[in-house]
């Protein structure tokens, strides 16, 4: 099944419970540092993706 949104879609597996989201960052294409936060079970509970907006704006970053 999959849900589409203008800036992202979400693919999920309904027969493994697994999902997928595939989403525009609006830098372009690129490697991003992505980190896991995990619960007290070990499991994946989070997902950040560091997209360098920041980095990249022609504001200052404190």
């Amino acid at each position: 099944m999959a849900y589409r949104c203008a800036s992202f879609i979400i693919i999920e597996d309904q027969a493994t419970g697994t999902n997928a989201i595939i989403y525009e960052c609006g830098m372009g294409d690129g490697a991003y540092e992505v980190w896991l936060g995990l619960n007290a079970d070990g499991q994946v509970a989070e997902i950040f993706v560091d997209l360098e907006l920041l980095s990249r704006s022609t504001g200052t970053v404190s």
